[in-house]
């Protein structure tokens, strides 16, 4: 797996923090979810540019992944699966992002691309990571 882009806030970064049981420093929304399990979200880099720049979907202006990756195969994760990255350490929890009834994807009932090429995990080990 290769880290293509992080993320913090929507923003662009080099590097983050993740901290054990909290999710990443400075993350406007770890305090709001601090104590739930959901810290960190991963998603493939071109499935998540594909739709960035072609979806009308819901989730094309709210949906931002904190790690953009390359060469994860997000159909072999499963939930309990540990992965090192940079000095933290991340466990998957879940593999399938949540759609929204307002979404035009759900209201013609098909499904955007992000769905299965994405993953939330928790911060099992604090550490860094940064884009090389």
């Amino acid at each position: 797996m290769k880290i293509v882009k992080l993320y913090l806030n929507k923003i662009e970064q080099t590097s983050l923090t993740f901290i054990e049981g909290f999710g990443i420093e400075n993350d406007k929304k770890a305090s709001t979810s601090k104590g739930k399990d959901k810290q960190i979200i991963l998603c493939d880099t071109d499935e998540f540019k594909v739709y960035k720049e072609t979806s009308e979907g819901l989730c094309a202006k709210r949906f931002f992944p904190h790690i953009a990756t390359k060469d994860l195969d997000y159909k072999t994760l499963k939930p309990g699966t540990k992965l090192q990255i940079g000095s933290a350490e991340i466990e998957i929890l879940d593999l399938k992002k949540r759609c929204f009834p307002e979404c035009v994807f759900v209201q013609n009932k098909t499904v955007c691309n992000i769905k299965f090429n994405c993953a939330f995990a928790k911060v099992t080990k604090s550490g860094s990571i940064e884009v090389k």
